[in-house]
């Protein structure tokens, strides 16, 4: 198993809400709370942000191209889906928090209960992780989108001790910023995140 960039979206779900969140041109957040509790870590957070709910939910669900949101992703994509047809996701990550830096990867059940509400379960067997669920429900408010997410995680790799709950919080907003500054752009321009991997793919084979 990895160690230890296994905050920076410990489910695809939790960076994307900050991201939207923490943009500096629309974006409120109201809290963000991380718990350590022994192996357990527990995040919750909420926001209002002025990104229609429909652009959020397709955003959080698009495994296939959500890593063109951000650095650190070095893959995401949808997998062939579990044997009774549920959607299974695949995501890596590459990064660092302070001076310790890893890959983590993981496999996720993804299911959506309701219209606004996406749940996804990792599989111990296929992540780096003993435990991993997430929670989103997005809600319109008046003219904007009220975002709630809470994720349980139990990682299965070593994480030093030094790494607390403040690092954890400063990993999430600097990555944050990064991927508000996408959603933002690609939302106001009206280009969608399939559009763009199409423009990427076309510029790659162009060369």
């Amino acid at each position: 198993m990895n160690a230890c960039l296994w905050i920076a979206r410990a489910t695809l779900a939790c960076l994307l809400l900050l991201a939207v969140a923490a943009s500096s041109l629309a974006a409120q957040m109201r809290f963000i709370e991380v718990d350590i509790r022994g192996d357990r870590y527990i995040i919750r957070a909420e926001s209002l942000i002025e990104v229609p709910p429909r652009v959020v939910r397709a955003s959080l669900l698009d495994y296939d191209n959500f890593h063109l949101l951000s650095e650190d992703f070095s893959a995401t994509r949808y997998l062939p889906p579990a044997a009774d047809g549920t959607p299974l996701a695949y995501s890596q990550l590459e990064g660092c928090v302070l001076i310790f830096c890893a890959v983590v990867e993981k496999v996720e059940r993804i299911t959506t209960p309701s219209e606004n509400e996406i749940l996804t379960i990792a599989l111990p067997e296929r992540s780096d992780f003993v435990y991993s669920r997430a929670r989103w429900v997005i809600k319109p408010a008046g003219g904007h989108t009220r975002l709630y997410y809470e994720l349980e995680m139990e990682p299965d790799f070593w994480i030093p001790p030094l790494i607390g709950g403040w690092a954890i919080r400063s990993r999430l907003r600097d990555t944050a910023m990064e991927l508000s500054n996408r959603i933002e752009v690609l939302w106001r321009e009206g280009v969608a995140l399939p559009e763009l991997a199409a423009r990427q793919e076309g510029s790659v084979l162009a060369r």
